[in-house]
């Protein structure tokens, strides 16, 4: 895919897509290759070890999904658990400098 279509496929910022397909280059994952012309285009494509990189991610992504309710349920748990244990203020989002000390 050229960078551009990943980017919007993916709904990512231009700068956090270039460091991670660096990263992912380096990693041997992924092949970019530059092409000098007006307009210059950069082309992106998955080495052989990048594409057997996709089934234990498939396989984790399916596993978060099938524990999204347990992952939810527990998340619920212990925000209770430490609301009754700390009582903690929030305003707009934020915890307040009590609830940060504990």
């Amino acid at each position: 895919m050229r960078f551009n279509e990943l980017k919007r496929n993916l709904g990512i910022s231009q700068r956090m897509l270039s460091l991670t397909l660096k990263e992912l280059e380096r990693d041997g994952l992924v092949n970019r290759t530059y092409h000098p012309t007006i307009s210059p285009k950069v082309e992106c494509n998955l080495t052989d070890m990048g594409v057997s990189f996709r089934e234990p991610v498939n396989a984790l992504g399916n596993w978060a999904l099938d524990n999204l309710a347990k992952i939810d349920g527990a998340r619920e748990a212990y925000d209770e658990k430490r609301a009754n244990n700390y009582p903690v203020q929030y305003k707009s989002g934020r915890r307040t400098k009590a609830a940060l000390c504990i």
